[in-house]
């Protein structure tokens, strides 16, 4: 993704994104390309306004996507990551569709991405 394109998700849907966030996607990880099928960090502009819209509207697992809750990812298991805007820290937060449940996974972006690459074998 490139800086416009996360100032296009930004005007969109009305946010601002983390600078964590920004320079993650801006300069995607080697070692997260060897995950992609286990997990989705998404890296298409129109991608990402379209989950968040998505999961703001309609039935979602009969629960409200709360509002500063961001979503920057998915699992092939329907389950969501997602970054908490009121918290500068901007922790990672995953929802677990099975336990209808948000929990978090990483006080921070820069701490997030390394687990999952040694969630998933790599690291």
């Amino acid at each position: 993704m490139t800086h416009d394109d996360v100032s296009r998700i930004e005007r969109e849907l009305g946010i601002t994104v983390p600078e964590d966030y920004r320079a993650l996607v801006t300069d995607y990880p080697a070692e997260l390309w060897k995950h992609v099928s286990d997990f989705d960090l998404l890296d298409d502009p129109s991608g990402v306004i379209e989950i968040n819209r998505e999961v703001r509207t309609g039935d979602f697992y009969d629960l409200t996507w709360p509002e500063e809750y961001f979503a920057i990812g998915e699992t092939r298991r329907g389950d969501y990551y997602c970054l908490d805007l009121s918290n500068d820290a901007s922790p990672v937060i995953y929802f677990d569709h099975e336990a209808k449940a948000f929990l978090e996974r990483a006080p921070s972006l820069q701490e997030w991405w390394p687990k999952v690459v040694e969630e998933y074998g790599g690291g």
